[in-house]
């Protein structure tokens, strides 16, 4: 079988002398092409999660018998909770609801992203945890209220939804450590 080659040229700089390369077409170098041809290169390399752990219903069973929460997103409570949330910058408590909006098993990627110079959490839930994402912003948005981040039984962060979330990504921000956020991800990403 004959060996195949792509050659393409590139210019680093208007002065700079154009390059040319000569790559041996395999898949590999296939998806890189493509990859860097539509731009978006983590579309290709990502591989989803697969967290297990409780499900809803597990998860706010154990949140009310234990009094210590399980990670995941949640929605503000109507009554008093186990855990609960002050705004900093209004000073305002919230009740942090016991049945969690989406839970690990829900987040298809979690990732850390760069956002006017902070680390943030970016989460991608599967279209289960999406669909239920979507109504809890709603609903939050309407209210003025947010959402909490709970990770080790503490919340994280609690944006306020200022509108309904389509698509299920969310981003969270929370600390400006960037090793502080390494390691809450690494946390969610460990969950059983």
């Amino acid at each position: 079988m004959a060996e195949r080659y792509l050659v393409f040229s590139t210019a680093q700089k208007k002065r700079s002398k154009m390059q040319t390369y000569r790559v041996k077409i395999s898949w590999f170098a296939i998806a890189i092409i493509t990859c860097l041809s539509l731009g978006n290169c983590q579309q290709l390399t990502k591989k989803p999660l697969s967290l297990g752990g409780k499900n809803l219903q597990q998860s706010e069973a154990f949140n009310v018998s234990s009094d210590r929460f399980l990670d995941g997103i949640y929605p503000v409570s109507e009554t008093t909770t186990s855990l609960s949330y002050m705004d900093p910058g209004s000073d305002k408590v919230y009740a942090v609801a016991y049945r969690p909006v989406t839970v690990p098993m829900d987040y298809k990627f979690i990732e850390i992203e760069m956002a006017q110079g902070r680390p943030v959490i970016d989460i991608v839930l599967y279209p289960e945890g999406a669909k239920r994402l979507y109504q809890a912003t709603l609903e939050a948005s309407r209210a003025r209220e947010p959402l909490f981040l709970v990770i080790d039984g503490k919340v994280i962060s609690a944006p306020m939804a200022q509108q309904a979330i389509e698509g299920g990504r969310v981003q969270f921000f929370g600390s400006n450590d960037i090793q502080e956020v390494q390691e809450i991800v690494k946390r969610m990403k460990a969950i059983p």
